[in-house]
């Protein structure tokens, strides 16, 4: 039986695109491993680059998609990927072959130059990954396929993706875990209007998504078992009930969990909170 990665990515730019291979080693040392730091965590999924062409042809290498369960494929659409017709005839081959099989395959073109959109016609209709030129560009382009990449992987659609069916799948959702006892609570609220103005995920904050006449504790626990919790850790974070609920609760339900060193002065230790 011929193992099948769960996913794989792929990083198509045009060789003469001067900042395609450092943008590229980023979104590998991101997505990947950072081979600067071998002995540190990485989340380790497989990151392949076309750029080169291959042997006596005018296009990059080809992909195959038997070779993983999901596969995305991240297109840094500059000028000289424009001007070169082979490379935009290449992109619309891989960008229909995806659409064969969208629920397990995935382009995400990415417009680096503002000619990006004329690299192909089929690609007219799509919503491309926009860059601030005046912010690192590597690192807007990794956060915005991150988020992508979980809704791959979870099977949903993408967060621009339009549809009329009233059966839309939500963007990944964030459970911002905090108390309110201390200054955290200004950190907390920062990032989650950094979240909901700034990025396409979403946000779950207790003091605006509880409805009024609600059971709180009901709805608590229940968005802490559909969200990503990220946890605010202050001075007061484990002394307060209902953190240590949303803790546990995430837990249990085996959600993703990241903690924020919020602590100032003292911490009272959570037995629990670092076992994941």
């Amino acid at each position: 039986m011929n193992f099948k990665n769960p996913l794989s990515v792929f990083i198509v730019w045009h060789p003469d695109y001067s900042e395609g291979q450092q943008i590229a080693d980023f979104l590998y040392s991101v997505l990947c491993r950072d081979p600067s730091k071998p002995l540190n965590r990485s989340i380790g999924i497989p990151v392949y680059f076309r750029s080169i062409k291959s042997a006596n042809k005018s296009q990059p290498i080809d992909i195959d998609f038997s070779e993983s369960e999901f596969t995305a494929i991240i297109a840094l659409v500059s000028d000289e990927f424009v001007v070169d017709k082979n490379f935009g005839a290449y992109l619309e081959k891989k960008f229909n072959e995806c659409g064969e099989m969208s629920e397990k395959r995935r382009m995400y073109p990415v417009a680096i130059s503002k000619n990006a959109f004329n690299v192909s016609a089929k690609l007219l209709p799509i919503n491309f990954v926009r860059i601030n030129r005046d912010q690192a560009v590597a690192s807007q382009i990794a956060g915005r396929i991150l988020h992508e990449l979980c809704r791959l992987l979870m099977n949903m659609k993408r967060a621009t993706e339009e549809t009329e069916s009233l059966n839309i799948s939500p963007p990944i959702k964030l459970f911002i875990s905090h108390s309110k006892h201390d200054d955290s609570k200004l950190d907390a609220i920062k990032f989650r209007d950094y979240i909901n103005s700034q990025t396409q995920l979403k946000s779950f904050f207790d003091a605006n998504d509880i409805a009024y006449g609600s059971n709180f504790g009901d709805e608590i626990k229940k968005a802490a078992h559909e969200s990503a919790l990220v946890a605010f850790q202050s001075d007061s974070y484990a002394e307060r009930e209902w953190c240590r609920i949303e803790i546990l609760e995430a837990k249990s339900a085996g959600c993703p969990i990241v903690i924020v060193n919020a602590v100032n002065n003292r911490d009272e230790l959570l037995p629990f909170l670092g076992q994941f």
